[in-house]
C-alpha cells in the first residue's frame, strides 16, 4: 500500500504528541485518576444501598451522597472547634518537641549518632516541600497543587469528577469501550468491569481502614494521656491511605508530643501504632483481598518508591491503587490472552 508508510508515520506522530501532552499534564491525570476512586467509592456505597432497598440508581446516589455530607457537616460541628485548637497547638509544639527529642538522644553514643542523622525542622520541611512538587518537569507542572488553596480547588475538582462519574458510570464506560475495534469491545468491558470491581472494594476497604485507625489512635492516645489526641489521631488516620510510607509518618508527630512527657510515653505510642498496624495489615487488610486481588509488598514498595520520586506526594499516595488495575489489566490482557495462560485465582496476583 503506498500510503502505508505515511499512515504508520502520522500514527507514530499522534501518539508521540500525546505522550508528550500527557507526561506535561501528568498531575492533572492524577487528579482524574483519585476522582475514579471517588467514584468507585460513591458506586460502592451505592451498590449496597441498592440491594438492599431497591432504590434507582440517580436516588441512591443522591441519598449516599446526603448521607456523607451530613456526616461531614455534623463531624465538623461536632469536632472542628476542638479539632482547630489541637492543630494549631500541635503546628507549634512540633519543633519543640523535636528538638527535645533529639536532645534526649546526646545522652548515649547511638542516640548522638541518631540525633545528628535526623536534619532539623528547617531541612524536613524543604525535604518535604521538593516531595510535595515531585521532580524536574513535574515540580513546575504541580507548582499550583502544592500551596493550601491549590490543595483545596484540588480537592473540591476531585470531589465533583467523583459524582459526575458516579452519575452516568455507563456513559463513560461505552464512550471508553467505542475507542477499541469492535472485535474487542466485548473483552475491553470484562477489562473495565474488573479494574472497577478491584478499586471499587480497594477504595471501601481503605476507607473502613483509615476509619478505624483513626478512631483507635485517638481513643489510645487519650488512654495513654497523650495530649492532641484528636488531632494526632486524624492525622493517622489521612495517612492510612498511603501503605508502608503512611503509618510511619503519622507515628513521628505522636511520639514526638508522648516524648514531651516521658520516654516511657513515647514507648507505649510506639507500641499502640505497631498494636493497630498489625491488626489492620493481618485482619481488615486480607477480608479486603478476599474481593479484590493481593499484592507483593515489594511491588507495592517498589511502586511506591519510582512514582513518588516522579511525581511527588500525589503520585506515593495514588501508587497502590494504580498498581492494582495494571496488575489486572495486564493479567487479562497479556497473561490470559496473548500467553493464553489460566487466570489466576481471586484474591491473589500474577
Amino acid at each position: 500500500m503506498p500510503h502505508e508508510p505515511i499512515r504508520l508515520i502520522l500514527s507514530a506522530t499522534a501518539v508521540a504528541v500525546a505522550l508528550v501532552f500527557g507526561w506535561a499534564a501528568l498531575d492533572l491525570l492524577l487528579l482524574v485518576f483519585a476522582g475514579l476512586l471517588v467514584a468507585q467509592l460513591l458506586l460502592g456505597l451505592v451498590g449496597l444501598l441498592r440491594r438492599s432497598t431497591g432504590m434507582p440508581h440517580g436516588w441512591a446516589l443522591a441519598a449516599v451522597c446526603l448521607a456523607l455530607t451530613g456526616a461531614l457537616i455534623l463531624g465538623a460541628l461536632l469536632l472542628a472547634p476542638a479539632l482547630s485548637e489541637q492543630w494549631s497547638e500541635l503546628v507549634d509544639s512540633l519543633p519543640s518537641s523535636f528538638e527535645q527529642a533529639r536532645a534526649s538522644l546526646r545522652g548515649s553514643s547511638l542516640g548522638r549518632w541518631l540525633g545528628e542523622a535526623i536534619p532539623n525542622p528547617d531541612v524536613l520541611k524543604d525535604m518535604l516541600a521538593r516531595l510535595a512538587g515531585g521532580s524536574g518537569v513535574v515540580r513546575r507542572v504541580t507548582g499550583l497543587f502544592s500551596t493550601a488553596f491549590g490543595a483545596l480547588v484540588s480537592a473540591v475538582l476531585v470531589a465533583f469528577l467523583g459524582l459526575f462519574f458516579a452519575a452516568q458510570p455507563q456513559v463513560y464506560r461505552d464512550g471508553l469501550v467505542r475507542l477499541i475495534p469492535p472485535e474487542r469491545r466485548l473483552r475491553a468491558q470484562e477489562v473495565l468491569g474488573r479494574v472497577g470491581e478491584t478499586l471499587r472494594w480497594w477504595i471501601l476497604g481503605k476507607a473502613i481502614s483509615m476509619t478505624l485507625v483513626a478512631a483507635l489512635s485517638g481513643l489510645g492516645l487519650w488512654l495513654l494521656g497523650v495530649p492532641l489526641a484528636l488531632a494526632l489521631g486524624l492525622i493517622a488516620g489521612l495517612l492510612g491511605f498511603i501503605p508502608n510510607f503512611g503509618p510511619v509518618l503519622a507515628v513521628v508527630p505522636a511520639a514526638l508530643v508522648a516524648l514531651s512527657q516521658s520516654a516511657a510515653s513515647a514507648g507505649y505510642v510506639l507500641l499502640l501504632y505497631g498494636g493497630i498496624q498489625l491488626a489492620e495489615s493481618y485482619v481488615l487488610t486480607p477480608l479486603v483481598q478476599q474481593r479484590t486481588i493481593s499484592l507483593p509488598p515489594g511491588l507495592i514498595l517498589g511502586t511506591q518508591v519510582v512514582l513518588g520520586g516522579l511525581l511527588g506526594a500525589l503520585g506515593l499516595a495514588l501508587s497502590t491503587p494504580m498498581l492494582a488495575a495494571a496488575v489486572v489489566m495486564i493479567d487479562m490482557l497479556y497473561v490470559q490472552d496473548v500467553l493464553h495462560d489460566e487466570p489466576g485465582p481471586r484474591g491473589a496476583a500474577r
